[in-house]
């Protein structure tokens, strides 16, 4: 296949888009309509600006693709097309409602421009069969109550109990009634009618024409960064549909099983979650290139239904990945530390090689708690206080991914072998913990976590760094006194946020000590119950004496935070 992206464009008004017989389909698969009083105030006014004041309204892009002759999908515009479309109803709605009062005379000339309209806008009559045929058709959602209520002039029984797409659609055109109503009440139909057709004249809009989907996925990402996101999702979704479209059967089994899927992970998550579970599989994906590292997963009906079975079994393992509470982890003793710690790192990565791990860990012989414990003190060591830059990590983690897939037999320790250029020694790990600083409340909760941690490895006993029962005290205060005269600006500034400056303190004598001297203070941590905050028994408290617990909490951290799994 040609890797040229192949595409055309041409700037069209909204009247020449929908001449010449164009016919246009909204994927079934697509997203349902979406938009609301915000955009449809937008469009209002815009339109009515631009017929006002006799200037061009520029409404965006349209991607299309073409099936045949006059027939094109929308891959991208569905909703400002369905919302013209609809804002037309809405104005050949008021010119017959005003025709059924009218006289015979002007009733027929009002039908006859309702007429007109209609057939350039909304629908017409095949020659040949003589069937009204739309010229924009919905997705399978929203199709069926387009083509019943809004295409008929019909009002659905109960508008407040529509489900989702449906009211907004009715809502859409109930609000353009409204707005047309009031524009018009002492005009006539004929402005009416000359309003849709210098709107029409006026709107101009980019269509670009694409010859597949990966053009048009390439297309739409370079218009709009935003959507990349629904736009990955959508078109997989619709690529993976299409490949079941065979059977009713087989659509309603693969609809069912995405739907699972996305109620796992959260719709605007999918993109991400397909991102790792590409990355497990041993693919090197860009977030840019990522329907077409899918897409060449899935070539037939046969592979779509087992990628979709892979798909939900790995969508269980990463949302449980993000949460150490999750039911799965029930079986598995020892993991939720290490899954509390990576959360609390904001790490992402990492999910690409427990996906990458999961049958290992299923069928045990993979000790989930020495792989959760390898990747949490990894991602400490070199991310968190190293600060490698997420290129490095990937490519370890690529590396690590690729033994799961190429060794007959593996383990946690060979692993840790392919990910070893990521993991900072001993004495790397130390000179960068020493001059480590955590500064702003974000940064609070990872401070109680090491301190905590250290805690133990001191030989203090466990404590708990979330649960309220202690806080983050600054021994030299953040806004100091009179008391700290001999801590500098520079001092202040450089020292207040070190790790050597912290100390896990019970909120009660925290609240006690405040930001008063050091005597006061250390009088206080003596009553404490943390062990580390009781050491701190100096006689004064200066630069050097941070200087020196900071070297002191690094030689603990480096013992604690030490991956050696020996034949594990």
């Amino acid at each position: 296949m040609s890797s040229r992206i192949q595409f055309d464009t041409a700037t069209l008004t909204w009247a020449e888009l929908f001449s010449n017989g164009r016919l246009y389909a909204v994927p079934r698969f697509q997203r349902n309509y979406a938009w609301g009083e915000d955009e449809w105030l937008d469009l209002w006014n815009d339109l009515c600006r631009a017929v006002d004041e006799r200037t061009v309204h520029y409404l965006g892009t349209v991607v299309l693709q073409e099936r045949d002759d006059h027939r094109f999908e929308v891959i991208d515009g569905q909703q400002r097309l369905v919302t013209l479309t609809t804002l037309a109803l809405a104005v050949i709605d008021a010119i017959l409602t005003r025709a059924e009062q009218a006289d015979a005379e002007d009733r027929s000339s009002d039908e006859e421009r309702a007429r007109l309209l209609r057939d350039r806008f909304v629908s017409f009559k095949d020659p040949a069969s003589l069937h009204e045929r739309a010229r924009l058709r919905l997705n399978a959602n929203d199709d069926g109550f387009y083509r019943t209520y809004l295409l008929e002039r019909k009002s659905p029984r109960n508008p407040a109990k529509l489900d989702g797409s449906e009211k907004k659609l009715w809502a859409a055109f109930e609000y353009f009634r409204k707005r047309v109503n009031e524009r018009f009440a002492q005009k006539s139909t004929s402005d009416l009618a000359s309003f849709v057709d210098r709107a029409s004249q006026s709107t101009v809009l980019i269509r670009i024409g694409v010859q597949d989907e990966l053009s048009a996925y390439t297309v739409f990402e370079t218009l709009n960064a935003r959507g990349l996101e629904l736009t990955t999702t959508d078109l997989l979704k619709n690529y993976i549909f299409s490949l079941c479209a065979s059977s009713e059967t087989d659509l309603s089994l693969a609809q069912d099983q995405w739907q699972r899927i996305v109620n796992l992970v959260g719709l605007e998550d999918v993109p991400e979650f397909l991102y790792h579970f590409a990355l497990s599989l041993g693919r090197t994906p860009t977030k840019h290139r990522l329907f077409q590292e899918v897409k060449s997963l899935i070539r037939n009906r046969e592979e779509a239904f087992e990628r979709l079975e892979d798909l939900q079994d790995a969508a269980t393992w990463y949302v449980a990945a993000a949460d150490p509470n999750d039911s799965l982890w029930s079986e598995f003793d020892g993991v939720r530390p290490y899954l509390r710690a990576l959360r609390l790192f904001r790490a992402d990565l990492f999910k690409a090689l427990l996906l990458a791990c999961r049958q290992g860990i299923r069928d045990r012989s993979v000790d989930a708690a020495h792989l959760l414990r390898l990747l949490a003190f990894t991602t400490f060591r070199a991310v968190v206080i190293g600060r490698t830059n997420t290129a490095n990590v990937l490519r370890g983690y690529q590396a690590a991914i690729q033994r799961t897939r190429l060794a007959q037999r593996w383990t946690v320790k060979s692993l840790f072998a392919e990910m070893r250029e990521l993991y900072p020694s001993d004495e790397e790990f130390r000179a960068q913990f020493a001059i480590t600083r955590l500064e702003g409340r974000q940064k609070a909760k990872l401070a109680r976590y090491i301190l905590a941690e250290i805690e133990a490895e001191a030989g203090y006993g466990a404590r708990d760094f979330d649960d309220g029962s202690l806080s983050l005290e600054h021994i030299l205060p953040e806004n100091p006194g009179r008391d700290w005269s001999h801590f500098t600006r520079d001092d202040v500034e450089r020292d207040v946020y070190r790790l050597g400056n912290l100390a896990l303190l019970e909120p009660s004598l925290n609240r006690e000590v405040g930001s008063g001297g050091f005597d006061a203070k250390r009088a206080a941590y003596a009553r404490s119950s943390v062990g580390l905050t009781r050491e701190i028994s100096a006689e004064e408290w200066t630069p050097e004496s941070i200087r020196q617990r900071q070297d002191r909490l690094s030689e603990l951290a480096a013992r604690r935070f030490r991956v050696d799994f020996g034949s594990a």
